[in-house]
């Protein structure tokens, strides 16, 4: 069992979840510019990254138990128990440990195949992004429409995973990287007056929402830090509880349990 390759894997497809919002703004240009394609290509990788991420909590899942089953071998080993009866009970683990390591294999295979389509629906990803740029440049879409799909494409094809492309592939992506970069710069220059206006707008909506998630993350860790501070102080009146006290602790417990659901 490859381990190193198993958590190369794992941080791959972990940071492509990562980029799941990205995809999907992507998506929902491509959909809107009917670019049915980069649609495709999107919905294609989505499927190879969820399918990865399957396929490694179900390894991660054999793993443990393989690692339990050898660790019941070893106890068992150590027991003094009579050697007819040791080696019957062996038997029957071992049979349990055999099952796991073919699921193991299986899933292993199961996981190549699925990490060479996932690169494969990287690549068609890269070369439709590349393609749709020609078309939109040509088209009748607004600048502003233009700018927003080219500054989406830059971005998705900043973030393909080039590590195991070949070489021609790697300089593919870079070349349409570079192609929306310009693209997405020569369409800013392009602005006219509503353009700008237009724009802003959309940055001033964009920061707005941003501001309100961080305000939420702020409440829910200020909440999280309040929750903290009254376990503490019911865990160091638990050490010297006195009748006094009992019916304060049991009144500060019955408001943690309300503080404590945070949505």
């Amino acid at each position: 069992m490859d381990i190193q390759k198993l958590r190369k894997e794992q941080k791959e497809f972990a940071e492509s979840n990562q980029r799941h919002n990205q995809m999907q703004s992507v998506f929902q240009i491509a959909m809107v510019m009917q670019l049915k394609n980069v649609s495709k290509g999107i919905e294609n990788l989505t499927e190879k990254v969820d399918l990865g991420n399957q396929l490694i909590q179900q390894t991660n899942g054999i793993l443990t138990k393989i690692e339990a089953t050898q660790n019941e071998i070893t106890e068992l080993s150590k027991q003094n128990l009579d050697e007819a009866k040791i080696q019957n009970q062996l038997s029957v683990i071992q049979i349990t440990l055999d099952q796991e390591r073919d699921n193991r294999d299986q899933l292993a295979k199961q996981r190549d195949e699925n990490y060479k389509n996932y690169l494969k629906a990287q690549k068609n990803l890269a070369f439709e992004l590349s393609e749709s740029i020609d078309d939109i440049q040509n088209s009748k879409a607004t600048n502003l429409e233009k700018y927003y799909f080219f500054k989406a494409s830059e971005e998705m094809l900043d973030n393909v995973d080039i590590d195991d492309f070949e070489i021609e592939d790697k300089s593919f992506v870079r070349d349409a990287y570079k192609k929306a970069k310009n693209a997405e710069e020569n369409c800013k220059s392009d602005f006219s007056s509503q353009d700008k206006e237009d724009w802003q707008k959309i940055k001033d909506i964009e920061k707005k929402d941003e501001d309100k998630k961080l305000v939420q993350i702020k409440n829910k860790l200020e909440k999280l830090l309040s929750v903290k501070e009254k376990i503490g102080r019911l865990q160091s009146k638990a050490h010297s509880i006195s009748i006094e006290n009992l019916s304060k602790i049991k009144e500060e417990i019955k408001q943690l349990k309300k503080n404590i659901k945070i949505s």
